[in-house]
This record gives structure tokens, C-alpha cells and sequence, in this order.
């Protein structure tokens, strides 16, 4: 297959791919909480009975045949269903360490290909080869679904390397700029070379006033995501078509970044489960843009520094919706025994209350932060302008902690949470004048290119009665990297009279924030300012936690039980950091109620009447209110 029919075809399969549930038979019943243990240190052997009893799953690899687990009765799922090196790419391969010394030194583009290359046919016929494999494994049994992969993407855990240089991926991209309105002022006349500029050329050339490479750098970054997007996009379409009424699903994801990850907001499309790590937006995009049969599971792990961690962990996922748990790992699990005991206590009490709160599934709404990968890439070129040579440091890792735009928007997700609201995430494109019913408060954070299409889409969503709260730089740039005139907010003409300022130290509100509840406190006086700003999105009846001195802010998600006019409500400490989670202890917690409300608890069991309850170190409140 040439490089320009498999573009035509990836990029054809994101529209083509089957809409879940389209599938012709029903996918097998979904356990009450699933804990799949990872298995490491002997992955070809069965399951220790001591992991066996308390958690019940396991995770199956790929062709592996793994009869005892579907002897056993174990909830599993096939890893890796189309192999791992293609689509993930481990930082230490010799090629790719290879690679990255010699540019670093040379700063030669032509040394950047990636191997495999995503543009060559062969690379995705391999993946359909192994992925038909997979399926037809334990004589066609795929468990509770199948993984197209983990932690996948163009460069590893999207590191800032401008992957790839082939002749086939050039072609592509010319492809995809004859395809893209968005970019269609990238594409060359008859007698003009394509632009395909790496990062260094654009970096170099911006920091002297020059933006000419600007538009080409941001329209790769949209290439070189779609083209994972598009890959995992066919092999979902296979694994439908060889295997209908199998669960496809991805794992290890951390959302986007500049350098080829994928977008939660487009994987989400084709797949009925995921698991998103707890960075940035990513996990605010998947709660948000979910449907009610899309599955969401979390990986825990053990800290040594927080020995509560994994239990709070588990709590936060139940809290948030989640449906299920990866548990890293069985070697972990046999040297530690008070995190299988903690872990398993957690499991326990979640599955207990899954069965006694079937309709338990907390959704973001009222407030909402905007989602926009042309900013978020231009805000990391903005960023990287003054790095020098060591641009190419600035990993995503880094960037997350440090980025001008990501440490905004830590700040601002913990300020919402601490504030009582439960924030989702909404890509740009998709906010409009229907957006109000769900989110009549929207945060734009450091929205330096919201483009045409966004700002008709914010201007509408303005005139139905939204609330914008401005964070940050907003509409400074154009495509092509050039300075907006005008810019700012003047940009939304009279619908901007519905827009608010809001400004905020990131790095000092996450700093004082857990013992910051003192009145007169920073962190008290931006969660109030902020709560003011977003009093539209309020919903339903107005409960807090609170402890004896300093109290820590809490977690909090409620919804409605029509039956009877009560509201299910759930609290946990929201010990978001790791030293905040190292701190948690066996906490007294008292409910602030509205006046004529009473509670009926739920967990901690044994809990009693009134609105005190003795609260174990890492586990959420659960409780029913009650109206006079």
C-alpha cells in the first residue's frame, strides 16, 4: 500500500470507524468493579490463589493461551492485542537512544525516523496480522475486551522529537493538507517545496520576530496525531469486523501533547474502554465526553512515601464514575502485605456499593474547562522559545509541572474541585449555544488560538447566557503564529460582555492549598473569588465537609435520586498531591447540611445517626440526603 492510499485510509477510518454499540451481538456482562492484577513477575503462570480470592481478574497478553485463567472463572482482558513495538516505543531501544544523542549533537532532520514508520503500509498490515492472531487465541475467547495498546504514540511517553522524516510520512502529510481546510494556506503551489519544518527551524526563526514556520510546526502536530489516531482507528475497525460484540479499548493514556499522542476527545470515537492517567485534562475529557456504555479504569500502584495512596486512589476513581481497577503488580502485591490487605478492603467496599448504588455514575457538569490542542501546542513552542539547545528537555513530564498553560490549569482544576464542583473538560470545537444546558460556566485558560470556528463557537455559547471565566493570554495569535489585531477579548465583540478575569498564582495555590482553608488565607481567597465567578453552575442542594482545626478541601460529587428527592453524595479528602495523600489518617469528619436536611449514612459502615462519622485513612464518605 503506498503512503498516500494508507492516509486516504486512516484518515478515512476516524469517520468510517463503527459507532459503539453498532456491534451485532452484546458484549459480555460488565463485573461490579473488576480489579485486574498485572501480572510481572511470572506472566506466564497462573495467579497466586492469595490474589485470586480478593481481586478475581487478571490481565492475558496478546497470542498468550492463559487456559487457567478461563478455567478459573477470572475476569481478563487481552493486552496488546495488535503487539506492543510498533505502536509503543520504550525510550532505552538502542535505535531511538541512537537517534536522539546524534540529533542533540547534529541537529540533522533527515536523522529523525522513527522505526517503525506509521506511513508504510507494512507497518499496519504487521498490526493486523497480530492483532487477527490475538483475536484468534484462546480458541476465540477475548475475555471482557481487547487493548489495541498501552501508552501508545509517535515518540515515547510523547517526548519533543519532530518523528518522522521518511519520504512516506512527507508524502502523507501533503495528503493531509489536501484534506484540511484548516490548513489549507500551507499548500504549496506548483513550484514550491513543502514545508515540514522541525522544531528547531520554527523555534529559531519565531525567537527572531519570524513566524513564517510557525503554521506548518502547529499543522504537524495535527498530522502526526491523526496519524496514530487513524492506526488505532482501523485496527478497532478490524477487531469489530473479525470479533463483533468485543470490547476494544486503550490504556496508559495521558492525553495530548504537541508531539504525537493521541486526543482522548477523538480515541473515544471507537473504543468502549479506557484508561487515562491522572494528568492535566485527560481524565476531565474522558468523564465528560463519555457515553453511558464507554468504560473507564485506572491503574494503582504502591507508594512507599504514602501508604494510604492506593486505597485513596481507588476511592477517587469509584467517587468520579470509574468503573474498574488495573492493579500493578503481583510481585507487589506478595512482598506488601498491608497494600494487598488496604487494597483489598477497598475493592471490597467499592463492589458493596456498586451493588447497593446501581445508578452511582457522577458526571461533570455546571463548569467546564476548554480543551484546545492548538493552544496547547503553541503555548509549548512559546514556552520552549528561551530553552536553547535544550528544548528538546522539555518533556511532557516537565512541561505538565512547569508549562505556563499546564501549571494554569492544575491550579485551576484544583481550585473548581476545592470550590465543590466536579469540572469537566470540552474540546473548543465542540462548544456552541447548547453548551449552556450542561456548562453555564466555561474556564478559557491561556486560549491563545481559539481560530475562527472557536470564537463563532464561544460567541454563540456567549449569547445563550454562558459565563466565560478568562485565564491568561487570550486570542493572541493566528495560524500562521502572527499577532492577532485585534486580540483579546475584543475579538468577541458585544458577546464579550459575558466573559470575567480571573487571575491566580498556579504554583502557590497548589503549594498552600491543603492546609490553605484558614479565612484571610491565599488559597480561601481564590477558592471564594472563584466560586463567586462559577455560582451559575451550582447545582443542587449546598453540604460541605468539614474537621476540627484546619480542614483540608474535599472531593465532593452528588447526584439526584428521583425515587424519593434525596441526593447520593460522596466526599473524600482531596489529597491530590503525594505528600497530601501521605498525610491522610483516621479523620472525624461533620457534615455542614442545609437547614431542615438530615443524613443517612451509607459508608463508613457502622456510621450512626447524626452528621459526624469516623472516617478510615484514604476512603470517601457516602451518605444520602434528606430533604425536610
Amino acid at each position: 500500500m503506498s503512503a498516500r492510499a494508507l492516509l486516504a485510509a486512516l484518515v478515512s477510518s476516524l469517520a468510517a470507524a463503527p459507532v459503539l454499540g453498532a456491534q451485532a451481538a452484546a458484549p459480555p456482562p460488565w463485573p461490579d468493579w473488576p480489579a485486574f492484577v498485572w501480572r510481572v513477575e511470572k506472566p506466564g503462570e497462573p495467579l497466586a490463589e492469595a490474589l485470586v480470592a480478593p481481586f478475581g481478574g487478571v490481565n492475558v497478553e496478546g497470542t498468550t493461551e492463559d487456559d487457567w485463567a478461563r478455567e478459573r472463572g477470572l475476569d481478563f482482558f487481552v493486552g496488546h492485542g495488535p503487539g506492543r513495538d510498533a505502536l509503543h516505543i520504550d525510550a532505552d531501544r538502542p535505535w531511538y537512544a541512537e537517534l536522539w544523542q546524534r540529533y542533540w549533537e547534529e541537529r540533522e532532520p533527515a536523522q529523525l525516523l522513527r522505526r517503525p514508520c506509521l506511513s508504510e503500509g507494512a507497518t499496519l498490515e504487521e498490526l493486523r496480522r497480530h492483532l487477527a492472531a490475538s483475536l484468534a487465541a484462546r480458541d476465540g475467547d477475548r475475555g471482557l475486551g481487547v487493548s489495541l495498546g498501552d501508552e501508545v504514540g509517535l515518540t515515547p511517553w510523547g517526548a519533543p522529537l519532530d518523528l518522522c522524516e521518511s519520504e512516506a510520512c512527507r508524502e502523507a502529510y501533503g495528503d493531509f493538507l489536501s484534506r484540511s481546510e484548516r490548513w489549507a494556506f500551507l499548500r504549496p503551489g506548483a513550484d514550491e517545496a513543502l514545508d515540514y519544518p522541525d522544531t528547531d527551524v520554527t523555534r529559531l526563526a519565531w525567537l527572531e520576530g519570524d513566524a513564517r514556520h510557525v503554521g506548518a510546526w502547529l499543522a504537524r502536530r495535527e498530522f502526526h496525531r491523526a496519524q496514530v489516531e487513524g492506526v488505532l482507528a482501523q485496527l478497532a475497525a478490524q477487531l469489530r469486523s473479525v470479533a463483533p460484540g468485543t470490547r476494544v479499548g486503550l490504556f496508559g493514556q495521558s492525553g495530548r501533547t504537541p508531539f504525537g499522542d493521541v486526543g482522548v476527545e477523538a480515541v473515544l470515537e471507537f473504543l468502549d474502554f479506557l484508561e487515562v492517567y491522572r494528568v492535566l485534562d485527560a481524565r476531565e475529557l474522558l468523564y465528560t465526553l463519555r457515553t453511558p456504555e464507554q468504560l473507564s479504569l485506572l491503574t494503582l500502584q504502591r507508594d512507599e512515601q504514602a501508604p494510604w495512596a492506593a486505597t485513596w486512589l481507588a476511592w477517587e476513581h469509584w467517587l468520579r464514575g470509574g468503573d474498574g481497577v488495573v492493579i500493578w503488580a503481583d510481585r507487589v502485591l506478595d512482598e506488601h502485605e498491608e497494600y494487598r490487605a488496604s487494597l483489598a478492603g477497598a475493592v471490597a467496599h467499592i463492589r458493596e456499593l456498586r451493588r447497593e448504588l446501581p445508578g452511582w455514575r457522577p458526571a461533570p457538569e455546571g463548569v467546564a474547562v476548554i480543551h484546545d490542542p492548538d493552544s496547547l501546542a503553541l503555548g509549548w513552542l512559546r514556552d520552549a522559545l528561551n530553552d536553547g539547545p535544550t528544548w528538546m528537555r522539555r518533556y511532557a513530564s516537565y512541561q505538565n509541572e512547569h508549562g505556563t498553560r499546564e501549571l494554569a490549569l492544575r491550579a485551576l482544576l484544583r481550585l473548581l474541585e476545592d470550590a465543590g464542583f466536579l469540572p469537566g473538560a470540552l474540546p473548543l470545537e465542540r462548544v456552541g449555544a447548547m453548551t449552556v444546558e450542561r456548562f453555564p460556566v466555561l474556564v478559557a485558560n491561556h486560549l491563545l488560538l481559539p481560530g475562527p470556528e472557536g470564537r463563532a463557537g464561544l460567541r454563540a455559547y456567549l449569547e445563550a447566557g454562558g459565563r466565560l471565566v478568562v485565564v491568561g493570554g487570550f486570542d493572541r495569535f493566528d495560524r500562521r503564529g502572527r499577532r492577532r489585531e485585534p486580540g483579546g477579548l475584543a475579538s468577541l465583540g458585544e458577546a464579550a460582555s459575558g466573559a470575567r478575569s480571573f487571575e491566580v498564582d498556579g504554583a502557590r495555590y497548589l503549594a498552600e492549598r491543603w492546609a490553605g482553608g484558614a479565612p484571610g488565607s491565599y488559597a480561601r481567597r481564590k477558592r471564594e473569588e472563584l466560586a463567586e465567578l462559577c455560582a451559575p453552575a451550582r447545582r443542587g442542594p449546598s453540604w460541605s465537609v468539614e474537621l476540627t482545626g484546619n480542614s483540608p478541601p474535599w472531593l465532593r460529587a452528588a447526584r439526584p435520586a428521583p425515587e424519593d428527592g434525596a441526593w447520593l453524595c460522596a466526599a473524600l479528602p482531596n489529597a491530590y498531591a503525594r505528600g497530601e495523600r501521605a498525610e491522610l489518617r483516621v479523620l472525624e469528619a461533620r457534615l455542614a447540611l442545609p437547614e431542615g436536611w438530615d443524613v443517612e449514612w451509607i459508608h463508613p459502615p457502622g456510621a450512626g445517626e447524626g452528621p459526624v462519622a469516623e472516617l478510615p485513612p484514604g476512603e470517601a464518605l457516602v451518605f444520602r440526603l434528606l430533604e425536610p
